[in-house]
C-alpha cells in the first residue's frame, strides 16, 4: 500500500505519522491512507483563498441580519464536523442547517448587509397612518379611513389588485412565508367577489339605460363609454366575455392563472366603467383593511416597541407578539379584515402611539 506523507510547504520537513494513528488537516489522515504526499495548507494561504475571502463568519451573518431587523432569535452559529461555521435554525425542536447559497446570505457576502425581505411592506404603515389622519378638503377634521380609501376610486381598487396578484404569483414560488402573509386577504375569493360585485352594478346600470334607449332602424341600443351597442348584442359583446374571465378566476390553479384572468377581466372593464358612477367592492375594502392592519401591526411590533397582550392582559415580548399577531391573522382572514384593522387600532391605543407625531418624525428624517 502506498504510504502517506505529510510535508511542510516551506521547509519540506516530513511529519511522522505513527502506526494505527491519524490526525486531521481538513480530512483525517493516517499512515496507510494511500494519499501519497500531502502538503499542509498555510494559514496565510487560507486567508488569501478567494473562497475564504468571500465567506463571512456565521456569527457576523447573523449580526448583519439582526441589524437589518430580521428576527434571529432561533438562529445559531455552529461549526460542522470539518470546523466550518454554518447557520442553523431551531424549529420544532430540530436544528436545521441553512443553505449558504440563500439569496440573503449572498447579499451579505457581497455588500456586508442584507435586504430584509420582511420590510418591503413598511410603506403600508405609512399609507395607513396617512389615510387615518387625512383631512377633509374644506376643514381640519379627519375624513376617516374608509372615506379616504373610497376617495381613491374604483380604478385604484382594480389596479392595486392586479399588482398585488402579480407579486403574489412570484412569491408563491420564491417566498412562501411572504406569500401566505399577503394571500390571507388578497386572494382568489376577493377577486371573484370584486368581479361579481362589478357585474351586479353594471347590470343595474344597463337596465337603467334600457329605459331610455335610442333606436337605429327600429333596433334599440344604448351607449357605454361612447360605444353604441344594440340591446340584443349586450349579452354577447359585454356580459359573456366578462363571465368567461370570472369562470377563469374561479378555476385558477395558481396565482399566475388568477393574474391573467383578472387582467383580462379588467381590460374589458376599462372600456365601459367610466360611463357611470361606481363604488369600490366591499370585498376590496375589507381586504385592504385586513392587509393594512396586519402589516402596520407587524412593523409597530418589530420597529417601534409595541407589544401585544396575552389572554391575561400582560404585555408580550416581540417574538410572542408576532406569534399572537399571526394567530389573529388566521382568525380574521377571508372576509374579516375589518377585525384586523380594529385590532390594529387597539394596539396603537394600548401602546400610546401618537400617529401624527410619528408622521412628523418621519418627515424630519
Amino acid at each position: 500500500m502506498k504510504e502517506t506523507k505529510v510535508v511542510c510547504p516551506k521547509c519540506g520537513a516530513s511529519i511522522a505519522i505513527p502506526e494505527h494513528e491519524s490526525f486531521t488537516v481538513g480530512v483525517a489522515i493516517g499512515k496507510d491512507s494511500g494519499l501519497g504526499t500531502v502538503t499542509l495548507p498555510l494559514e496565510s494561504e487560507n486567508n488569501s483563498n478567494s473562497k475564504n475571502k468571500s465567506e463571512m463568519k456565521a456569527a457576523k451573518k447573523i449580526q448583519a441580519m439582526k441589524a437589518a431587523g430580521i428576527n434571529v432569535s432561533n438562529l445559531f452559529a455552529v461549526a460542522n464536523a470539518e470546523g466550518i461555521e454554518v447557520i442553523a435554525r431551531l424549529e420544532n425542536g430540530k436544528l436545521n442547517i441553512l443553505d449558504d447559497n440563500d439569496p440573503v446570505f449572498v447579499a451579505i457576502i457581497k455588500g456586508g448587509t442584507v435586504p430584509n425581505r420582511r420590510l418591503f411592506r413598511r410603506w403600508v404603515m405609512a399609507q395607513v397612518f396617512h389615510m387615518m389622519t387625512q383631512k377633509k378638503w374644506n376643514s381640519d377634521k379627519p375624513m376617516g379611513f374608509l372615506n379616504a380609501l373610497q376617495a381613491k376610486g374604483f380604478r385604484y381598487s382594480w389596479e392595486m389588485l392586479i399588482e398585488e396578484i402579480r407579486v403574489q404569483a412570484k412569491l408563491e414560488v420564491l417566498d412562501q412565508e411572504n406569500f401566505i402573509q399577503r394571500n390571507r386577504w388578497f386572494n382568489k375569493d376577493v377577486a371573484v367577489n370584486m368581479a361579481t360585485d362589478y357585474l351586479k352594478q353594471l347590470n343595474e346600470h344597463v337596465e337603467q339605460r334600457k329605459k331610455r334607449c335610442k333606436r337605429c332602424k327600429g333596433n334599440p341600443y344604448i351607449t357605454l363609454n361612447g360605444n353604441d351597442i344594440f340591446v340584443d348584442d349586450l349579452r354577447k359583446k359585454v356580459f359573456n366575455p366578462l363571465d368567461k374571465y370570472v369562470r377563469m378566476m374561479k378555476s385558477a390553479k395558481d396565482m399566475t392563472d388568477l393574474y391573467h384572468a383578472i387582467v383580462g377581466f379588467y381590460q374589458i372593464v376599462k372600456d365601459i366603467y367610466s360611463c357611470y358612477s361606481i363604488v369600490m367592492s366591499p370585498a376590496f375594502k375589507d381586504a385592504y383593511k385586513g392587509a393594512g392592519g396586519y402589516f402596520t401591526m407587524r412593523n409597530l411590533i418589530m420597529f417601534h416597541g409595541c407589544k401585544m397582550r396575552s389572554s391575561k392582559g400582560n404585555p408580550l415580548v416581540e417574538l410572542s407578539s408576532l406569534r399572537e399577531l399571526d394567530r389573529l391573522a388566521e382568525v380574521y382572514k377571508n372576509g374579516e379584515g375589518w377585525r384586523m384593522f380594529g385590532a390594529m387600532k387597539e394596539l396603537i391605543a394600548r401602546n400610546g402611539i401618537d400617529i401624527e407625531k410619528k408622521m412628523n418624525e418621519w418627515r424630519c428624517k
